[in-house]
This record gives C-alpha cells, structure tokens and sequence, in this order.
C-alpha cells in the first residue's frame, strides 16, 4: 500500500475500492484505492496474490 496522503482521525470516514485485474488459476493481480470524503486518493496499491486451494479430504 502506497500512502499519498495521511489519514488521520480528523479526515473522517474514508472508502477502500478494490477489483481484480487480471485472475489466473493460482495468481490473481488487484488494485485498490482508498478515498476521503472529498474523492481525494489518500492510498493506492497493486497486490499480486497466490491463491492455494484446499485438498478434498477423500471418504
């Protein structure tokens, strides 16, 4: 996360919007933004995650 800006107790309610770019089968690339009351940007980043699926227990 890349902080553009400082939030504080006194900037208020802020809003975290966030989507997936680009999604494979283990890696998915996303983006959020987070913004003040005002639609400035006070953060933003660019996660690249792994995503490590659960083996089914066999019966």
């Amino acid at each position: 996360m890349n902080f553009s800006r400082a939030i504080r107790a006194a900037t208020g309610r802020v809003r975290c919007e966030g989507r997936v770019i680009a999604r494979g089968r283990q890696i998915v690339s996303a983006e959020a933004v987070v913004k003040g009351q005002d639609g400035r940007v006070l953060a933003h980043g660019t996660p690249t995650l792994l995503v490590l699926r659960q083996a089914l227990a066999a019966h």
